[in-house]
């Protein structure tokens, strides 16, 4: 019995894996927008900043949450069922959105503490 050939991908299975792909960069490339960010806090006078202001201002915390989604696009890539590849595909595209939230409000979430307490 041949092995069955892979069914190819449909157009919109491509388009996800680019944005995928795009919002990976994207988050690699918020690695020195968040150095930024931890310089500004400090001209601030920020002694210290929350954790995960911490992690997604620092060289290795935004490559590194992005390493995630493309790793699972990768394995998704790999399958050989349509359904496990376009599963794949899926996963790693929520995860790259996942990343990129995390990466913003890691970036922005000493300014919104600051706003709190302003309002109070």
């Amino acid at each position: 019995m041949e092995p069955r050939a892979r069914e190819p991908f449909t157009a919109l299975d491509w388009i996800a894996v680019v944005f995928t792909v795009f919002l990976s960069l994207v988050v690699v490339a918020l690695a020195p927008i968040g150095a930024t960010f931890r310089a500004m806090y400090a001209d601030f006078g920020s002694e210290t900043l929350p954790l995960l202001t911490q992690f997604t201002t620092s060289m290795f915390g935004p490559p590194s949450l992005a390493l995630v989604p493309s790793v699972v696009l990768g394995v998704g890539l790999r399958a050989t069922r349509i359904g496990a590849r376009r599963a794949g595909v899926v996963a790693a595209f929520v995860l790259a959105l996942v990343a990129f939230a995390v990466c913003y409000v890691g970036d922005y979430l000493p300014v919104w503490q600051v706003a709190d307490a302003v309002r109070e």
